[in-house]
């Protein structure tokens, strides 16, 4: 430790000492190059901690961060609690240097770790916001199909005016009109596997089929898949209300039961109080 703390001091003293004998050109020179040295090793870093299952895995989870990311919070996380194991066990603690494994492997995102499971839990609660979202989209395109009847608008037009109303969808329909103009069919296609559910993947075949056969025929291929959309909805809902109502059960059974076993033990030590009484003890 005390070697690392005289590198710190040593180091950028001797860069100062240098600079400081240099003419102005020497020292932009010499400051290019440590910040083009800086940004390469940076660059290296991302590129290797850059992780293609592992943005997949973040972008279907709702989480606004990327592989990169979440592997410096991982590795950040697991020399923090290396620090605190280290202290403990100078201290004479052997537990403490369990913490570090044990964090590293509960942030490890492959199968069969912890992680991994908690990647499918919170795709499937953001599954169930999006889907909610993509219903909002679909009738919001419907509208905008009848009220533009007579002078159309493209697909991606429309998607594009609906983009700020949608926040959940927006990043996947963001990249999804980015990749437009390249192929349309591939992006509308990507847009339903990055979105990941199955009435994602629904929307998007519908709107190839119009993107194909041109916007003339959006009002009939959004009239035939009302129904469809709208009993998936529903669906969605009484699930979610059943589930709701069995946590609410198995949460009030939880608080009879504690209370029936707080009024048996009152009524223990109230007996034996009398009984103690009862015998003048």
């Amino acid at each position: 430790m005390a070697y690392v703390i005289l590198a710190l001091g040593v180091v950028p003293s001797v860069i100062l000492c240098y600079l400081a004998g240099q003419g102005d050109y020497g020292r932009f020179q010499m400051q290019a190059r440590i910040a083009a040295g800086w940004y390469t090793a940076r660059m290296r870093v991302r590129n290797r901690l850059d992780d293609d299952v592992l943005n997949g895995l973040l972008r279907k989870s709702g989480l606004k961060i990327r592989a990169p990311q979440y592997h410096y919070f991982r590795i950040v996380l697991t020399l923090v609690f290396a620090v605190f194991g280290i202290v403990g066990l100078a201290k004479g603690h052997v537990l403490p240097i369990v913490f570090p494994i044990l964090a590293w492997v509960v942030f490890e995102y492959r199968r069969p770790f912890p992680m991994y499971y908690g990647f499918l839990w919170m795709q499937k609660q953001a599954a169930s916001q999006r889907d909610r979202a993509l219903y909002l989209l679909y009738r919001l395109l419907l509208q905008e199909v009848v009220a533009f009847r007579d002078r159309p608008i493209a697909v991606n037009e429309m998607l594009r005016r609906q983009l700020h109303r949608v926040p959940v969808l927006q990043p996947f329909l963001q990249r999804c009109l980015d990749e437009w103009l390249d192929d349309p069919i591939a992006a509308l296609k990507r847009f339903g596997e990055d979105v990941g559910t199955k009435q994602a993947k629904t929307f998007a075949h519908m709107l190839m089929e119009i993107e194909q056969a041109g916007i003339g025929v959006a009002l009939d291929v959004f009239q035939n898949n009302h129904e469809g959309f709208r009993t998936e909805r529903l669906a969605a809902f009484r699930a979610q209300l059943n589930a709701r109502a069995l946590l609410g059960t198995a949460l009030t059974l939880i608080g009879l039961g504690a209370a029936s076993y707080d009024i048996t033990v009152v009524i223990q030590i109230y007996t034996g109080e009398l009984l103690k009484a009862s015998f003048g003890g």
